[in-house]
């Protein structure tokens, strides 16, 4: 807000319309409105740094590139990417008396500048300034609303970056004499213009808001806060000068921006007047600065800034602690030009290197002779103190790595680095540990601006030899060309066993698998390498002949007891290859097979055979047949006795008998050794002949279970 100040503080409405409150006498100050200890900030650290840098009775005289402007207040800072704004009510325009005006500096320019342009073509530039001094400064929004409410005044200008990254600019707008004071909000603000909203955003609600009957918010300061993901608004409800004053610093809050809840005084004294606030996450503490009457009686007292700090948007004076006075108007230091108050106070952290921890402050302040300026001064925050969390390490073996993290409070990265006894090395936060012995490794954290280096934290590592292990690979028969083999090795370490061939020319390996590309002697060898905890294990090898030609097999096909008309039965039998073995039935009508299943269909004998046509490494197996007994009725037996072993090209007249009487019929196994005429056998080739004595039955005897005799043919 506007003062003109000598020993009285007065309000600027209009040109002419002028309300002077009388200064309240002077008293010890309390103990709450003096400096803590604890603070982030030495007293009076400001006065060392206070720069003016629109002086108002140099407005409009060329010497800031324009000449219509009269008055400077109430500046508010923003960074617009990487480019400052200020934006600061004066006056006067064609349509209010005071309203929002804007200056910037060039992009990636330090809030430090205190120069002005045109001197200084670096320095802080009017939006509307010329370099030859005739310019017309251009308020950002010229228009009050539609319906009056501030056609008087848009000052106490606030301006935040939103949510959604839009610049929008809250105001306190009112009418001419005490009409409400409201807050108002211009959007869209881009190269120093903004849209203004045709009403108020904010007006009084609560009996706390009012004064003298009429709304009274204004000094308002708003900012997004991502980590709470909502904005904060701090206010001054009530009027400083009311008799007695009434003015109280407040809270609300929005999501939006627009709709304002959770309105609640803070119950400073009134003492203290206009604010702004932020949040430091270097700190992780919110900061407020404060124009405070020193002597706690408010009204039109001068007023110094002071500093507070709490750990949440506190809504109570008591959290905003650590009071420490930033800048003091009366200082035996003081410059003239602010030395009977200050107010207004605008307040951000540097944003480029080496400024970081450098709290600027922007104000408007007047001299005894009642003259406006706005200003600037900087406080340099102590590097705080911070400490590593750096927790122990187990025990590691040698050859292994490890990650190992630690943090800082601060929560700026730690870095790492090792003792240098030849036990261990690092790499970023990768420790190798390459010896038996202790390995001591180190966390660092150097710090920055905000922060001191932290003491170093180390953890002292033992390092362990490696454990022995071994391998069982058992010995390997001899294989076929052409037939893969499953490798299998275990390891005492638990560990997955890897094998190679060191004859790729008559085996190769993929994975466990051993392939066989010709006749020879193969060599395979496993082996382990290790981990961190175990060292690699000793070679193994196994070597073994691989044939070039195919080797013979049998089949394992075991007797079937007599079977019922009806049954079914699953048959079984092994080929000594492995090879699968298939099955069929002597084509007689008595017995069908599916697979492996046998269906008995009529009394007689079902002969089933198993074959196994052998592969590129096995040569056919001889077939092997089974008779069954197919019974229906009167069971039947059949004696077949043993025949010694016959010679190829002779015959043998055999005979067998059925205990039913009935003639026998014999067959033979249809495997090439022999043949049969009636109940002569002729021996053709070397091997086992089958005959198999048969009796079919009849209407009163079942068929008899078939008894076969293998005649070795030599």
């Amino acid at each position: 807000m506007i003062f003109s100040k000598k020993f009285a503080l007065t309000r600027r409405i209009l040109p002419n319309a002028l309300i002077v409150i009388a200064a309240a006498a002077m008293y010890v100050v309390p103990a709450w409105a003096q400096d803590l200890t604890g603070g982030q900030f030495t007293a009076n650290c400001g006065n060392a740094t206070a720069a003016q840098i629109f002086d108002a009775n140099k407005m409009n005289t060329g010497l800031y590139g324009e000449t219509n402007l009269i008055a400077v207040s109430d500046p508010d800072i923003v960074l617009i990417g990487n480019q400052w704004w200020m934006i600061f009510a004066t006056g006067p325009s064609s349509t209010r008396a005071i309203q929002p005006f804007a200056a910037y500096l060039p992009p990636g320019a330090s809030l430090s500048t205190t120069t002005t342009y045109p001197s200084d073509p670096n320095g802080w530039h009017l939006v509307g300034a010329q370099a030859n001094g005739q310019g017309i400064a251009i308020p950002v929004s010229p228009n009050p609303g539609t319906n009056g409410w501030d056609q008087i005044a848009a000052e106490t200008p606030s301006v935040d970056v939103g949510s959604d990254g839009t610049v929008s600019i809250y105001y306190s707008g009112h009418n001419a004499g005490q009409t409400p004071f409201q807050i108002g909000l211009m959007t869209g603000f881009t190269n120093g213009q903004a849209t203004g909203d045709p009403n108020p955003v904010m007006t009084a609600l609560e009996p706390w808001e009012f004064s003298s009957g009429l709304s009274a918010l204004l000094e308002q300061s708003v900012r997004w806060m991502p980590q709470l993901n909502k904005y904060i608004m701090y206010y001054t409800a009530g009027a400083w000068w009311a008799s007695p004053p009434d003015n109280k610093i407040a809270y609300a809050e929005s999501t939006d921006g627009i709709n304002w809840v959770n309105r609640q005084p803070l119950d400073f004294p009134v003492s203290y007047y206009n604010q702004d606030f932020l949040y430091n996450p270097a700190r992780n503490r919110y900061e407020m600065v404060i124009s405070n009457d020193p002597t706690g009686a408010g009204g039109a007292n001068p007023r110094n800034i002071v500093w507070r700090d709490a750990a949440t948007p506190a809504v109570k004076m008591a959290n905003w602690q650590n009071e420490v006075t930033l800048l003091q108007y009366n200082a035996s230091n003081s410059a003239s030009w602010y030395n009977s108050g200050i107010l207004s106070p605008s307040v951000k952290y540097g944003n480029l290197p080496g400024e970081l921890n450098r709290m600027y402050v922007f104000f408007h302040s007047y001299s005894q002779a009642g003259d406006m300026s706005i200003g600037r001064f900087y406080c340099d925050a102590p590097a705080q103190s911070q400490t590593i969390t750096f927790n122990s390490i187990p025990a590691q073996t040698v050859g292994s790595t490890l990650t190992v993290s630690a943090t800082a409070s601060s929560n700026l990265p730690v870095t790492f680095g090792v003792v240098p006894n030849g036990n261990c090395s690092v790499a970023g936060n990768t420790v190798t540990f390459l010896n038996a012995g202790a390995c001591g490794v180190v966390a660092n954290q150097v710090g920055n601006a905000a922060y001191q280096a932290a003491p170093s934290v180390g953890q002292v590592v033992q390092v362990n030899s490696q454990t022995a292990q071994t391998i069982t690979f058992k010995p390997i028969p001899t294989q076929a060309a052409g037939t893969p083999l499953a490798l299998s090795a275990t390891a005492t370490s638990g560990l997955a066993v890897s094998f190679a061939s060191y004859t790729p020319g008559v085996c190769t390996v993929s994975g466990t698998t051993a392939n066989f590309a010709g006749g020879g002697t193969c060599t395979i060898v496993a082996s382990q390498t290790g981990n961190s905890t175990y060292a690699a294990a000793p070679l193994v090898t196994q070597s073994f002949t691989v044939s070039s030609g195919q080797q013979a097999q049998t089949i394992t096909f075991n007797a079937i007891p007599a079977q019922t008309v009806g049954g079914s039965l699953v048959v079984s039998a092994t080929a000594s290859s492995g090879l699968p073995v298939t099955f069929s039935v002597v084509p007689n009508g008595n017995c069908s097979i599916s697979g492996g299943t046998v269906t008995f269909l009529n009394v007689g004998n079902c002969g089933v055979v198993a074959s196994q046509a052998g592969n590129a490494s096995y040569l056919a197996a001889q077939a092997v047949g089974q008779i069954i007994v197919v019974n229906n009725s009167a069971v039947q037996s059949i004696t077949f006795n043993a025949i010694p072993p016959q010679k190829v090209g002779g015959t043998l007249a055999i005979t067998a008998t059925a205990s039913s009487g009935l003639p026998i019929t014999y067959v033979i196994v249809p495997n090439g050794n022999c043949s049969i005429s009636g109940s002569i056998v002729t021996f053709l080739n070397q091997g086992v002949c089958g005959v198999v004595a048969t009796q079919g039955g009849n209407a009163t005897y079942a068929p008899a279970a078939a008894v076969g005799q293998a005649i070795v043919v030599n």
